[in-house]
């Protein structure tokens, strides 16, 4: 099913998710959070819980893993000094899903784009300068007050694209992403190949659930 079969009318602009959805960068985050919890004298967490980990941002992951060592205490410091290994460590190894560049590229000769991330801006402007990735607008975690799953980054996305959000079709790979787009209005396509905090992709109940990128211009 093609994405623009999902939306009532002309498609008007396409918004991505990062993290899960057009890249992984799984291995770079956990190498960082592995690097702060040894600081600590912790073990490390491992690219397994990691992954299951993502998705709402750097300050909650920082928790999540601090939790999980039995040393919350340590957490509010602890992620002072991820933000420092993170930002050397972000652009690494971070590998775009397959027919991510082609499927991106096609799409981009289309319609408008957004990246719309809980991520911070700060690493978010590193990876996309390391992948030579470019979009209409970039919105990061820190760009609102309120991270996805609230709807606030998307809404805004729109706004800066003069798009309508019921025209608009988000792309992402966990409840965060369906449930800020559901919000508006906004029909979601959701990829199997993300991260979902370790649930099933079908919990979010998206329009549309795919595996390879290109599926959503086949």
């Amino acid at each position: 099913m093609k994405i623009r079969s999902l939306v009532d009318g002309p498609l008007e602009a396409v918004l991505f998710d990062f993290d899960g959805t057009l890249v992984d960068s799984v291995p770079d985050l956990a190498a960082s959070v592995d690097a702060v919890l040894a600081e600590y004298g912790q073990g490390p967490a491992g690219e397994a819980r990691v992954r299951d980990w993502v998705g709402r941002g750097a300050w909650n992951l920082i928790h999540r893993a601090f939790e999980f060592a039995d040393a919350s205490q340590h957490a509010d410091a602890a992620y002072l000094r991820f933000e420092s290994h993170y930002q050397a460590q972000c652009a690494r190894n971070p590998v775009l899903y397959p027919g991510v560049a082609e499927g991106l590229a096609r799409i981009q000769q289309q319609w408008p784009t957004a990246l719309v991330t809980n991520k911070p801006m700060q690493y978010t402007t590193i990876m996309l300068d390391a992948l030579d990735m470019r979009f209409d607008v970039v919105l990061g975690g820190d760009s609102v007050a309120t991270k996805k799953p609230a709807p606030d980054m998307l809404q805004l996305a729109c706004q800066r694209m003069g798009v309508n959000p019921a025209r608009c079709v988000m792309v992402g790979d966990s409840s965060n992403d369906s449930e800020a787009a559901q919000a508006l209005g906004m029909p979601v396509a959701l990829t199997r190949l993300g991260y979902n905090h370790g649930n099933a992709v079908e919990l979010a109940a998206p329009d549309l659930i795919y595996h390879d990128f290109l599926e959503l211009l086949a």
